[in-house]
């Protein structure tokens, strides 16, 4: 029975209740490259993505009040 390895992970995806606050927690905690927050209006979401050596956070924000991460953040006031 052979095991199969996970590869490198691309990147994980977190909902945060304040964009700003969490990029600036990565770059102060980690040092890490804090990219330019992108509306992405057909997914409902604003994005910054956090670049780390061996992997990628995607930051998510509701983009308007249709938003499905509003759900989320509603349950999980703060974030994840």
């Amino acid at each position: 029975r052979s095991l199969t390895m996970i590869g490198r992970l691309n990147h994980v995806a977190i909902a945060v209740p304040d964009l700003d606050a969490a990029a600036a927690q990565y770059r102060g905690a980690l040092g890490a490259t804090v990219g330019a927050p992108q509306d992405e209006p057909d997914h409902g979401v604003t994005v910054i993505f956090i670049e780390l050596p061996n992997t990628k956070i995607e930051l998510l924000y509701p983009l308007g009040d249709d938003s499905p991460i509003n759900g989320f953040l509603e349950k999980n006031p703060s974030g994840g």
